[in-house]
């Protein structure tokens, strides 16, 4: 959420059951303001709070000049704002954090050891007397095995790193349209000052919103799909062919006052917002930061 406009955006959210206290607002709106001076930010949002069983995580991210090169903060008084650590800093945090199914604590500086879950189920689903189960526990245990024994240890700055990125690659979207591929720039990306939202028609449909990240599919992938498609502006990754097919995203509108809210069911917390005809959009979480690993357990099978 563009924190100039961060009060009128949290009210778009308050039929999701996201509130946050205006002292409050006002606080993490001021901090930030403060944050994107020192940091020479053009554009600098509120990403959201990661409730931790004591501390909760204030977190948000500024961006200077390619609109998919985000730098993240995080703090805990929404006042004091410090920088999140690359994910891949600590090599092993990313499969640990797959792992870690409690809660934040509130803590960076906590050191948790994280049970080995999926040596686990591979025992439990080969049987434990099986050479190839064996086998996979073994290779499991060598990749994290450390003298010290701090292999399976997970720092929970670490672990707030990797949720973070997860959540802004998979929950994270767009409207179509609204971010532009400089073609003078290699890899240069801009914020579409001509954007002025999906209409009536549009906003209904799954594939008018976008993944806000690097596109992982070919570049030619948006073109092939419609002859109306432009490169400049259809780069990203569309959510209509997110895994489960139409059924990670829930989305609903109301017409009285054209708004449409999507949820990723993946992550519950997780919102994004979107006047129709109108320029204003904004993606925030809200949740404990876990993925909701059994999504493909709610869901009842479709009938081709």
């Amino acid at each position: 959420m563009n924190v100039e406009f961060l009060p009128e955006y949290l009210q778009y959210t308050l039929g999701t059951g996201i509130s946050v206290g205006t002292d409050k607002t006002s606080l993490v709106q001021n901090s930030l303001r403060i944050l994107q001076d020192q940091g020479k930010f053009r554009h600098i949002y509120f990403w959201g709070i990661i409730n931790g069983t004591s501390k909760d995580y204030y977190v948000a991210y500024g961006v200077r000049n390619d609109a998919l090169d985000r730098v993240f903060y995080y703090s805990l008084d929404g006042m004091s704002w410090l920088l999140i650590p690359d994910p891949l800093s600590n090599e092993n945090a990313p499969a640990l954090t797959l792992d870690c199914r409690t809660r934040f604590s509130g803590d960076p500086m906590l050191l948790r050891e994280v049970e080995d879950i999926t040596a686990k189920e591979v025992v439990h689903l080969e049987g434990g007397g099986d050479v190839e189960a064996e086998s996979q526990v073994h290779n499991l245990e060598f990749q994290f095995d450390h003298e010290d024994g701090s292999g399976r240890n997970l720092k929970e700055e670490d672990r707030l790193a990797c949720v973070v990125t997860s959540i802004t690659e998979e929950a994270f979207i767009l409207p179509r349209r609204a971010l532009f591929k400089v073609p003078n720039k290699i890899g240069s990306v801009v914020f579409n000052k001509f954007f002025q939202g999906l209409n009536d028609v549009e906003f209904t449909k799954l594939n008018n919103y976008v993944h806000y990240r690097e596109p992982r599919n070919k570049w030619n992938t948006n073109l092939l799909e419609s002859s109306a498609a432009n490169y400049s502006t259809d780069f990203l990754d569309a959510v209509d062919a997110d895994v489960p097919r139409h059924r990670k995203w829930s989305v609903v509108h109301s017409y009285d006052q054209m708004i449409v809210i999507n949820k990723c069911l993946l992550w519950h917390g997780s919102v994004f917002f979107h006047v129709v005809d109108t320029p204003r959009y904004g993606n925030c979480y809200f949740g404990y930061g876990l993925k909701n690993y059994d999504l493909p357990f709610y869901l009842s099978p479709s009938v081709s």
